[in-house]
């Protein structure tokens, strides 16, 4: 049997115990919080309700490039939106031509390559050609037999015969002051000129010096760079909107500060089956030639905003810009500036009805919850305030 003034003994030194560790856990936290060093004040970041508030000072969102814009009712019938569709720069169809000889021959030289640029009656190659001479040699003996004849009975006839032969050069291409010098006796060249029909660029050789030719046979692929059209591939919904006329904006790849304007020009007949859109042609100047065929482009077009008709009834709708939307898995989600340096993440639902965040680029999509309209949305530095909200995020966890 237990003693009470044991039990009473044993229970004082059990509470004793209790309270000491007590003591000792609370003072820990504070020594290590004494040991933190302190946080840069110029890109301190700090998170709050759970992760989705997040609060720069000005330094940082300097820093960060962070910019926002007030975004905008969808708006009903009537209301515009930004269509992007990408594209590709082309020759002018009737800006280009083949180069080629009109006779057929050999090709004995050829006195410019591709990527020369030529203007109209440069002689780019030159072709041996036996109907050539024996074109000269007919017209030399027609020109004197006509001299000879003038003021005769027969005169009229040899005149003719002279024409027709003259005409024959003409057609090979022979120039004016050539006719003359074989007119006047001289003697037959051995080589057929080939010239440039107009101003352009050689962009391709098709053949080489030593190779027979026959009328017709390309030599060059010649065109003229002053003006080009841009192949927009545009989603077949907008299909509707599209007309020949419609202004078009095009900016390049290759030159992001260049903005130049258009029209379309045509629109084919037949949409692609694979990408589902339909090419419209865009013909735009080039001044200085910038532009190159292959080069990317992207043409925006103005477009009706048909489907804000439908969301009357619907909460209220509001055009955000595509580049504001991030990605988390199937989550779609953006910052809100609250005040000053002060930035919420927020989900959002994009409109089921409207497509163009999935498909081709957009200027704007349309969000029919998570924003309303005069929200102010984060629409450059949203990855910069991803990454801030989860080193934040991530320094609470620990």
């Amino acid at each position: 049997m237990t003693d009470p003034i044991h039990r009473a003994t044993r229970g004082a030194i059990v509470v004793t115990a209790l309270a000491l560790s007590l003591v000792a856990c609370g003072d820990k936290p504070a020594a290590d919080a004494e040991a933190q060093p302190a946080a840069d004040p110029a890109t301190e970041a700090g998170a709050d309700s759970g992760a989705s508030v997040l609060t720069l000072t000005p330094a940082a969102v300097t820093a960060g490039g962070i910019r926002s814009e007030v975004v905008r009712p969808a708006g009903g019938a009537g209301t515009t939106a930004t269509m992007q569709a990408p594209g590709q720069v082309e020759a002018d169809p009737l800006r280009a031509a083949f180069v080629s000889s009109r006779v057929g021959g050999r090709l004995e030289r050829l006195l410019a390559v591709a990527g020369d640029r030529v203007t109209a009656g440069q002689v780019v190659a030159e072709v041996m050609s036996p109907a050539y001479l024996a074109a000269q040699q007919d017209y030399r003996q027609a020109a004197r037999r006509a001299a000879l004849l003038a003021g005769t009975p027969d005169s009229a006839g040899a005149v003719a015969l002279a024409g027709a032969a003259r005409r024959r050069l003409e057609l090979m291409g022979v120039a004016g002051a050539e006719l003359d010098r074989v007119e006047r006796g001289g003697e037959p060249a051995a080589l057929l000129p080939v010239t440039a029909p107009f101003d352009g660029s050689l962009v391709e050789a098709m053949t080489l010096a030593g190779a027979a030719v026959e009328p017709g046979t390309p030599i060059f692929r010649l065109i003229d760079l002053r003006e080009v059209d841009i192949a927009a591939d545009v989603p077949e919904r907008y299909l509707p909107e599209l007309r020949v006329g419609q202004r078009a904006v095009v900016r390049l790849a290759a030159y992001p500060d260049q903005v130049l304007s258009g029209r379309v020009e045509r629109i084919r007949d037949e949409l692609d089956p694979t990408t589902r859109s339909i090419e419209a042609l865009v013909h735009v100047a080039n001044p200085g030639r910038v532009l190159r065929p292959g080069m990317f482009a992207t043409v925006e077009l103005e477009v009706s905003d048909a489907r804000g008709a439908r969301a009357a009834s619907e909460s209220p709708r509001v055009l955000v810009p595509a580049g504001a939307i991030l990605s988390a898995g199937d989550e779609r989600y953006l910052f809100v500036e609250l005040a000053e340096g002060r930035y919420e993440r927020r989900v959002v639902t994009l409109a089921p009805d409207d497509r163009r965040f999935a498909g081709v680029g957009a200027a704007d999509v349309v969000v029919q919850a998570g924003v309303a309209p005069g929200d102010r949305v984060v629409v450059d530095g949203a990855f910069t305030l991803k990454s801030e909200l989860a080193k934040a995020g991530f320094a609470e966890e620990e």
